[in-house]
């Protein structure tokens, strides 16, 4: 057992509360909420219609001191090499506005703040994926003050964690949940090129898909008659009840989501949980009317239906999926017919049935999953009986106009859908007057600038050079969306590593000869391996163990052993799924020759994260899945720049994964409705396949990622080893589709290439 942090853990519990405009902020304030946390502009993991400017950080800063409260930014989304200058330009400035902690996901990013700006306080995001001992203790040991878990967390492995770890934690108490643990989704940037690790999250979770037999998907749609279930769509957290335990367990802040919200969520959220924590010490009558008081105050603020999460029980309540999932109040179907209001305007209009009361001025949304359409508006006029009317009631039907009606800037041809209230007009005049409010008025704007002298030292440090060339490595012709091939015999060839999720015979054919072999460390190969002795190694030198991105707190002994055993064996070479993961080889000594690798799932996407990579020793890291062609030959040309000025940088190879189907959304969840042999199919006819393993259930694309076409000018760029994963699927049939799409048989197929060609947002 780990010994307790030096850092002393708070006697009671900070509630922290998410403000994105400056009414949010407020209302928190106001409500008692002990902390704040905001998005860094251009860095933060919500995409918001307006960032907060620095200048607006700074005086919201100086506000919560006044105020005996605190203040963190969310600086948490991943940082393209590009954008460095502008990240290292924030930190500066941050360094000198002093809020009370940044929360931080990008290794790079961390690298730089805790090596450059050591007056930083660091929390690591729950986008770091925290979900055991193992990542607690390690980003204790590296500096982070504190630690935001997993939502995925029991409260009993939360108290384990607690327990056990010296790390500060904070944990996720109400708001919206992802299906997949958050640092692990890559289903709205594989599919769109928006990055949920950067904020720019399209929620995939939340369309409707179908449910088909394999060879229905085939062609090309979802089959008539069979109904959409909402099967990824999480009901909102709500921890309210557990408030007693936590404070038992340990646990330092409680983290209400929300930086998207109104401020009437924010206000009546941060209400109902104060109201709680202040008494938690009352008499249980006197609780139980406090708890009936908290509750309705969380029905007012128009979120999602509530659940326990993974707090404790049946996790069959967490998903409803033949409910709509989605944020606000039911407000009713909707008819659409031709806008009446003014004969020669075309835009739409809906007729509905109300299910609550309703206002000019309310924010609605109006969607239709069946053509994927999803239109937020402020409700502009409304008509009851061919009368104009401000308001309406339950139970009145009325007309309603909408706003054009499209996906991805086309017209659609809607017929019906359903209406959310959102918003209510009160509340969003509330919201614009806040903005004028005490914040922005006693706290002068002004204007903090970085020091440029010291920006330019970090920026050095890492290789980084503003206008550096962007584009295809020099001599390589890019043919953006063509194949790229040439004569090998006149050329070096790729190093291809093939990733197995099972042990492979060893007389098993493959379509290239493989440099390496990324076997998963799973019971079934270990035993395979110790059946075979002394000769295990050498019948496989080329193999490299893999540890998955996600290890159950109750699994880190058995993997420890497993590693253990397996060096014991001979063998050297382990593949890491998750960053924290290095402290599993820190007590072999340097005769061992330990050789470690990185999985994509540490999500590199600059060179200052590779740097972080060399300092623990990492030999290869795989650069992001998401990665664009610039950002990729951007950071592998800093890093060039830093070999040729020291050679010991070298020694981290920089790979590239290349064709399989990997995992869109990584999930804890294993509901009943998600145990099934049949495809998923979306509104666009897209298929996807349901899988658990290693106690995870994994969501992948019937059609392959292929980057086969770029492998030549992606060793230009300087990438030194390429990944064919033949996981997603039977192993034979993966060997021989990766062989067509190798040799091109395969070409003008359907694929997916990511964020390559087209840029990442």
């Amino acid at each position: 057992m780990s010994s307790k942090s030096s850092l002393e853990k708070p006697a009671s519990m900070e509630l922290l509360a998410p403000a994105g405009t400056f009414s949010a902020f407020e209302a928190a304030m106001e409500e008692g909420a002990d902390a704040v946390y905001v998005g860094a502009p251009g860095f933060n993991a919500r995409s918001l219609r307006r960032d907060f400017s620095l200048a607006d950080i700074s005086a919201m800063t100086r506000y919560a001191h006044d105020a005996g409260k605190q203040l963190y930014v969310a600086m948490n989304s991943l940082v393209k090499e590009q954008e460095m200058r502008q990240a290292v330009e924030t930190l500066s400035v941050l360094a000198t506005i002093g809020p009370d902690a940044l929360i931080v996901q990008d290794l790079g990013l961390f690298f730089l703040a805790k090596k450059y700006f050591p007056e930083l306080s660091l929390h690591a995001s729950t986008l770091m994926s925290v979900h055991n001992t193992l990542g607690a203790d390690f980003f204790t040991n590296q500096g982070f003050d504190r630690v935001v878990l997993a939502r995925e967390l029991s409260l009993e492995e939360i108290g384990t964690i607690s327990r056990e770890s010296k790390a500060n934690l904070e944990i996720f108490i109400h708001g919206a949940m992802c299906f997949s643990y958050s640092g692990l989704c890559m289903f709205s940037s594989m599919h769109g090129g928006k990055s949920s690790l950067r904020g720019q999250c399209v929620q995939p979770c939340r369309r409707h898909y179908r449910l088909q037999a394999p060879k229905q998907t085939r062609g090309g749609g979802p089959g008539k008659g069979q109904q959409g279930l909402f099967l990824f769509s999480m009901n909102d957290l709500c921890g309210i009840g557990f408030l007693s335990k936590l404070a038992q367990l340990g646990v330092v802040s409680l983290k209400i989501e929300g930086r998207l919200k109104s401020v009437e969520y924010v206000r009546k959220t941060v209400r109902a949980y104060r109201l709680c924590l202040d008494n938690l010490q009352a008499p249980v009558q006197e609780k139980g009317r406090v708890q009936k008081e908290a509750n309705d105050l969380l029905d007012q603020a128009m979120s999602r239906t509530r659940t326990r999460g993974f707090f404790v029980g049946n996790h069959e309540e967490i998903v409803k999926p033949h409910l709509v999932g989605v944020a606000g109040v039911f407000a009713g179907k909707a008819k659409v017919i031709k806008n009446k209001k003014d004969q020669r305007d075309t835009r739409p209009a809906c007729l509905v049935a109300l299910r609550c009361d309703v206002s000019v001025g309310d924010r609605l949304r109006f969607q239709d999953e069946s053509s994927d359409v999803r239109e937020s508006f402020t409700l502009q006029f409304m008509t009851h009986g061919n009368r104009p009317v401000r308001q309406a009631k339950k139970g009145q039907t009325v007309t309603i106009g909408l706003p054009p009606l499209s996906k991805k800037g086309k017209q659609q041809r809607v017929t019906q859908g359903l209406l959310f209230q959102v918003d209510v007009s009160a509340s969003r005049k509330n919201e614009v007057k806040g903005t004028r409010h005490s914040v922005s008025k006693s706290k002068s704007l002004k204007k903090v600038k970085p020091d440029v002298g010291k920006v330019d030292k970090v920026l050095r440090s890492v290789g980084w050079s503003q206008g550096r060339q962007v584009g295809a490595a020099k001599g390589v012709s890019s043919s953006r969306g063509k194949s790229v091939r040439s004569s090998p015999k006149r050329q070096l060839q790729p190093q291809w590593w093939l990733r197995c999720s099972e042990l492979p015979s060893t007389r098993q054919r493959y379509p290239v000869r493989p440099t390496k072999l990324l076997v998963f460390l799973q019971e079934k190969a270990c035993q395979q391996i110790a059946a075979m002795g002394k000769r295990a190694a050498a019948l496989y030198p080329q193999l490299i163990w893999m540890l998955p991105p996600v290890i159950h707190q109750r699994d880190i002994a058995w993997y420890r052993k497993a590693v253990k055993d397996m060096v014991a064996m001979g063998f050297s070479r382990f593949q890491i799924g998750h960053i924290s993961q290095v402290s599993f080889f820190s007590s072999f000594s340097a005769e061992r020759g330990i050789k470690l690798y990185a999985d994509y799932t540490v999500n590199v996407l600059n060179n200052a994260a590779l740097l972080h990579g060399w300092e623990h020793g990492i030999q290869g890291m795989l650069f992001s899945l998401e990665t664009d062609r610039d950002t990729l030959q951007q950071a592998l040309t800093a890093r060039k720049g830093m070999e040729a000025q020291e050679a010991r940088y070298s020694t981290t190879q920089v790979g590239m994964y290349v064709y399989g189907k990997p995992p869109l959304f990584t999930a804890k969840l294993n509901a009943t409705h998600l145990q099934t042999r049949k495809n998923v199919v979306s509104p666009r006819g897209e298929a996807y396949t349901i899988e658990r393993k290693r106690d995870l259930t994994y969501v992948r694309s019937e059609v392959p990622f292929v980057l086969f076409p770029y492998v030549r000018e992606m060793m230009a760029m300087g990438v030194g080893y390429f990944v064919i994963d033949l996981e997603g699927g039977n192993m034979h049939k993966g060997l021989a589709e990766a062989a067509g799409w190798l040799d091109g048989r395969k070409d003008g197929q359907q694929k997916l290439d990511g964020n390559y060609n087209e840029g990442l947002a």
